[in-house]
């Protein structure tokens, strides 16, 4: 009688043998154990000495130095165990000339065929923490902002001849990462100041800034992240004309409505019963607004007497709030 062996069972059989015989699978390669620069570790050399223990079975080493903060790889290179390590220590001179900022470093074990493990990464600051760490001011602290390109604002650090800003959105993705100049904190009332460079628009959301004082090799500890809340502006609730208002012996209507939060200007649309928009205008709140009602005749004359609607929002930069319902008015000769 003949009997099919089926592949599983022979695979099967082959592990079996294998443990008969004793084999061993290979051993991954160890995560190399970092020496120097030392862990979070505060130098004025720019072209430190980077050590590592050697792996046992390694042959060759992956060196990679980014950015703290910005994740940006400043070098990545392979070197070869026989040409950089003894029995002690592995060693590379940084194959660049740091900049003074903060950067991280780990070293990964490998052979010609095989990647082994990353070490853990240890921080290294390169220049002098000496001046004093900035003040944020404006926005506060998870403060609602209406403007699209909102104005940061912090106080002037002794001594210090530039500042570095940056800012990140509610993913953690860096939008901002700019090196000012001092010149920067020269406004009336003595703040420094950086207009967001690009327009939020409709990104509305949770967003983090923080700042750091520099003066060439010495500069201070960064801010700690603050957060501050881009919002969209609420809906307006319109006043006069009362929706359905008859009687208006005028071609120029006054128009009355709310003040929002955050609006710097408003903007104004009168359609006629066909939905056509025969009259937008853009007002200044700072014109047509008391602290609780905002009020404006039109300066364009409707077209005809009869009947039309009207709806207002309001705006800041193009941060265009919701806009109110359309509410109906008849005008009469």
């Amino acid at each position: 009688m003949r009997y099919k062996l089926y592949p599983w069972l022979l695979l099967a059989a082959l592990v079996v043998a294998l443990l008969l015989t004793g084999f061993d699978a290979p051993a991954a390669l160890d995560a190399p154990l970092l020496l120097v620069p030392q862990r979070n570790l505060i130098t004025a050399d720019t072209t430190p000495t980077f050590q590592w223990q050697p792996v046992t079975g390694a042959t060759k080493y992956t060196f990679e130095i980014k950015d703290r903060y910005t994740n940006a790889v400043i070098v990545k290179n392979t070197y070869s165990a026989a040409a950089r390590c003894n029995a002690v220590e592995c060693t590379i001179p940084s194959p660049v000339t740091l900049s003074h900022d903060d950067y991280k470093w780990h070293v990964l074990s490998r052979t010609d065929s095989e990647k082994g493990a990353w070490s853990v990464w240890w921080n290294l600051t390169i220049g002098t923490v000496s001046l004093q760490t900035p003040s944020l001011q404006s926005p506060g602290a998870n403060a609602a902002v209406f403007q699209s390109t909102p104005i940061l604002q912090w106080s002037p650090v002794d001594y210090a001849i530039e500042y570095r800003v940056r800012v990140k959105d509610a993913l953690g993705i860096l939008l901002v990462d700019e090196l000012l100049p001092c010149a920067v904190c020269k406004t009336p009332g003595g703040l420094c100041e950086f207009p967001l460079p690009f327009d939020l628009g409709t990104d509305y959301g949770l967003y983090s800034w923080q700042v750091q004082a520099k003066n060439g090799g010495f500069y201070s500890t960064w801010t700690t992240w603050r957060n501050f809340i881009y919002t969209r502006i609420a809906a307006v609730l319109q006043n006069t004309p009362a929706n359905g208002q008859g009687g208006l012996f005028t071609d120029r209507p006054m128009f009355g409505w709310s003040v929002v939060d955050g609006a710097e200007e408003y903007q104004l649309q009168i359609r006629n019963t066909s939905g056509t928009v025969v009259i937008e205008e853009v007002v200044s709140a700072a014109a047509a607004c008391t602290s609780l009602t905002c009020e404006t005749q039109t300066t364009e004359a409707l077209p005809d007497t009869g009947t039309y609607s009207w709806h207002v929002r309001g705006k800041n930069g193009r941060n265009f709030g919701y806009w109110s319902a359309w509410w109906s008015f008849t005008t009469d000769k």
